[in-house]
């Protein structure tokens, strides 16, 4: 499998000074993310129950019971 970023050659898209900062930092961590949720989508529809955080902002979730498994 191969996923093009599509980043310019030499792969700097932000220039700070004179210095040109990766792409591969912005744009393979929304990559990574992209692929998880999205398998978390197909195996939440395969009804397969997965172990997921829940975000510390939302109240009335508790992750106890992933941290002590």
């Amino acid at each position: 499998m191969v996923l093009d970023k599509c980043a310019p050659i030499g792969d700097g898209i932000l220039k700070i000074g004179g210095a040109h900062c990766s792409s591969f930092n912005y744009c393979g961590v929304f990559f990574v993310n992209l692929l998880a949720t999205e398998a978390m989508k197909i195996a939440n529809k395969k009804g397969i129950k997965l172990p997921v955080y829940q975000s510390k902002n939302v109240d009335g979730f508790d992750d106890e019971f992933l941290y002590n498994k």
